[in-house]
């Protein structure tokens, strides 16, 4: 079997992203939590929009690109989890 490139790491860890986005914007009761998710789901709809660019492959500027809207994307959603998960679904963000 072929190592997948990196185009489809980056998808498939989109995807993964975008199933844990959707579980966390049910779990959420707090407006802002969801609206840290729904941040979460922008960036990773522009990354998705990115790695579809031609030869993506070979252009390490356009992977950059992808990489941080996918990291900016996970920080948020780990944040809103762990928000969840300590504090139940009526955990709230104090700011």
């Amino acid at each position: 079997m072929a190592n997948p490139t990196p185009t489809q790491e980056r998808t498939e860890l989109i995807a993964r992203k975008q199933a844990d986005a959707a579980r966390l914007l049910s779990a959420a009761n707090d407006e802002s939590l969801k609206e840290m998710v729904r941040l979460s789901i922008r960036d990773l709809d522009e990354a998705t929009l990115w790695l579809r660019q031609p030869n993506v492959d070979a252009r390490p500027v356009i992977l950059a690109i992808v990489d941080l809207a996918t990291n900016l994307a996970t920080g948020r959603l780990d944040a809103v989890d762990n928000a969840l998960r300590t504090y139940g679904p009526n955990a709230i963000v104090i700011g």
